[in-house]
């Protein structure tokens, strides 16, 4: 009995535990399903989101965003349903944005029985409801009907004024976002000049709420530049128009670009910006924009195809016009796709080439999204398929960062203060000869990432019958196992933390072209301060052209001219030399990364006629003229031209300085903390020095942002008043 009691307890006991472990399995399982779930729901900007349903209780507000409950006087979709939205989220409304997962393009996202209360009352209809409508759930709808009424009054055409149903009975939907809280800004950047293609995006909206006589600022937008993305603090940034063949310019905005998308902004490029942001960046593929499939999709809009018509980008009803016009119209990608990316609008199999994609970068929270969008400029309102171009820019700006909230750099990222900038240098008698060093901070990698672009005038990537300005002619042979860079790079501090050689090119059997940079350990690199395990990374521009591009050219570089103008047989051949290195920011110690200073540089031989050339420390600048010959306006070359503002600090006065090669107009601008013009000055400028003194005995203790246009080019930079 004993033993038996003993055995039936056993079993007791094994069959308890039997039970417990396939309860503690199911919760495990449960746990992880539910994990999924809410990490597609941290993540619904990407395809197959998982849909969130919701009960929308009769006497809630919708605001149509299809053709049909949105009509304009002339039957056309009202952009400005978009400027309400934005309105009521600037007032604090609870804005829901309903998108049905899994719908078709142009498909219902929700029927229901409704009436329309906005601009006037109509009868009770059953509506079918498309295209992303936003609403606001019955319990949040307190002093809303009174915000509608502001914002219609401001518009004078009774039928352009925005229409709102309120719903007579209730029905599930599908809640996409809860903007509640959230309140867009967008940076308006101006690489390309063309920043009032996408102002005029957010003005057609009705997104004009406290804009400024220049129309350069507004309450949701700004006209700005990249590097102050994470510093001045917004949701979204867009560039139009711009093309940049010279990575050594277009890098400084593409790292700055993919900061503040790793830390959960949103971008959006528009036309050439496309090119020059995927070429540089590398951001939606491994290979970049493909030159041969440039523009070539000229089959009928009606075979178009939209993927992923139930997210975000694509909330429009109707076709979008894929060949409207530009340097950039459609294209397909080189090389692998990456970072998630997706297409939103692009042509069938036979013609596949895109019209609009988007990639993610960063965690799978809201935010880290790059949009890319062809055409140079969407401009008519009474055309479909121009008008949803402006819808998808629109879209895009409506959709949420991480956390809802600008973006800016904080304590809880991992950016350090000195997490870009940028140092340059030129021969005090020749200022042709010149470098440029720039640097950005990877938080994924945290290290720095710097480099140093020499001007043309001193060393290019041309040689054979290619070469461009060696008068004593240049060879392949020249620069193999020859050319070095020695940079001394200081901690925040000023102390000098780690100095190397870099290898510009040697032979190597580690790669197919049998050519690379050696880096700092090899050919002609080696350290002459520090750890070589610090530097993680090296890249050389002639290394990229062997083995980024493919293009193994040992007897002559492509034909090019003195623009350095694009090869159509190598189309991404670059012609700068400049050398790339990464290096761990704990090298820099608890101080930080400080600047960076050129101890050598040799070239055998330099165009000059020496192998290397003094150079002291110098302003950065860059100017830019423009083809007026080409369809759109295009970056073509660079020449001399420099903007401060000295002294600074100011205390009582302080000179703006402008020196330029040739005659123009400059408009200058002082921008307050608040981003309030507090001065505008024109100034005819000439050839040379151009220096406007004024006075800062009306200014406050703070600091001001100077803006100088000169010639149809914006320069920033900030000045500090003492008092």
């Amino acid at each position: 009995m004993v033993v038996g009691t003993r055995l039936v307890l056993y079993r007791i006991h094994r069959s308890s535990k039997s039970s417990i472990m396939k309860k503690f399995f199911y919760v495990i399982a449960f746990l992880f399903f539910m994990g999924l779930i809410f990490q597609k729901l941290l993540a619904q900007d990407m395809p197959m989101p998982v849909a969130n349903y919701k009960t929308l209780s009769a006497g809630s507000l919708v605001v149509g965003m299809d053709n049909s409950t949105q009509a304009n006087s002339i039957n056309m979709f009202n952009l400005k349903a978009y400027g309400l939205v934005v309105y009521l989220l600037n007032n604090n409304t609870k804005v829901k944005w309903v998108i049905k997962a899994g719908k078709s393009k142009d498909d219902i996202d929700f029927s229901t029985s409704a009436v329309q209360i906005k601009p006037v009352y109509g009868n009770t209809f059953f509506y079918d409801f498309r295209s992303g409508p936003f609403v606001i759930y019955s319990a949040d709808t307190s002093g809303v009907a009174s915000l509608i009424d502001n914002f219609n009054n401001a518009i004078s055409n009774v039928g352009d004024k925005v229409k709102v149903f309120r719903t007579a009975a209730d029905v599930v939907v599908d809640e996409r976002y809860d903007l509640t809280g959230f309140k867009p800004k967008a940076a308006l950047l101006n690489n390309g000049g063309n920043w009032d293609i996408h102002r005029d995006y957010l003005v057609n909206a009705g997104i004009n709420f406290g804009m400024n006589a220049t129309g350069n600022i507004a309450t949701n937008w700004s006209q700005a530049i990249a590097s102050d993305l994470l510093v001045n603090c917004y949701t979204f940034a867009s560039e139009a128009h711009w093309s940049e063949t010279n990575t050594a310019y277009a890098k400084p905005v593409t790292d700055n670009i993919k900061a503040f998308l790793i830390a959960g902004g949103n971008v959006l490029a528009e036309c050439a910006a496309v090119r020059t942001y995927e070429n540089a960046g590398r951001f939606h593929s491994t290979g970049g924009i493909n030159p041969v499939t440039e523009n070539t999709f000229n089959d009928p809009l009606t075979s178009l195809v939209y993927n992923n018509a139930d997210l975000s980008y694509s909330q429009f009803q109707g076709p979008v016009n894929i060949r409207k016009g530009g340097s950039l119209q459609n294209w397909t990608y080189s090389g692998n796709i990456q970072n998630q990316e997706h297409d939103h609008v692009k042509g069938m199999i036979a013609n596949a080439n895109i019209g609009a994609s988007l990639a993610k970068l960063g965690t799978t929270v809201n935010g880290g999204l790059l949009y890319y969008l062809g055409n140079h400029k969407f401009d008519r309102l009474d055309d479909l398929t121009v008008l949803n171009g402006i819808r998808m820019y629109l879209n895009a700006f409506l959709t949420p960062t991480a956390n809802k909230s600008l973006v800016c750099l904080s304590s809880t990222q991992t950016y350090p203060i000195n997490y870009n900038g940028s140092v340059c240098f030129a021969n005090p008698s020749k200022t042709n000869i010149s470098t440029s060093v720039i640097w950005n901070y990877d938080p994924n990698k945290q290290a720095y990432v710097i480099r140093v672009t020499v001007s043309k005038d001193f060393v290019d990537n041309t040689y054979g019958t290619g070469s461009i300005g060696w008068n004593k002619g240049h060879k392949f042979s020249n620069m193999v196992s020859s050319d070095y860079l020695q940079l001394a790079l200081l901690n925040n501090n000023g102390t000098k933390a780690i100095e190397f050689k870099m290898d510009y090119i040697s032979t190597s059997s580690g790669v197919a072209s049998g050519y690379k940079s050696l880096g700092v350990s090899g050919g002609n690199g080696k350290m002459v301060l520090g750890n070589a395990a610090d530097v993680i990374g090296v890249k050389t521009s002639l290394d990229a052209n062997f083995n980024d591009y493919g293009y193994k050219l040992t007897s002559n570089s492509p034909i090019t001219n003195s623009y350095y103008s694009s090869n159509s047989v190598y189309p991404n051949w670059v012609y700068d030399v400049w050398y790339e290195v990464e290096v761990k920011a704990s090298a820099f110690g608890s101080s930080g990364f400080g600047t960076a200073s050129i101890a050598n540089l040799y070239a055998n031989p330099g165009k000059t006629g020496n192998t290397t050339e003094m150079v002291d420390l110098t302003p950065c600048f860059k100017v830019i003229l423009w083809d007026k010959i080409a369809q759109h306006t295009q970056i073509i070359s660079t020449r001399d031209v420099n903007v401060k503002s000295y002294p600074n600090p100011a205390i009582n006065s302080y000179n703006i300085s402008i020196n330029t090669d040739k005659k123009g107009t400059a408009t200058i601008y002082v921008v307050n903390a608040a981003g309030i013009n507090i001065m505008t000055k024109k100034l005819d400028v000439l050839p040379g020095s151009n220096t406007l003194e004024c006075s800062s005995n009306n200014l406050v203790t703070g600091i001001y942002e100077i803006r100088v246009v000169v010639n149809g080019q914006t320069f920033n930079q900030k000045l500090f008043v003492l008092k």
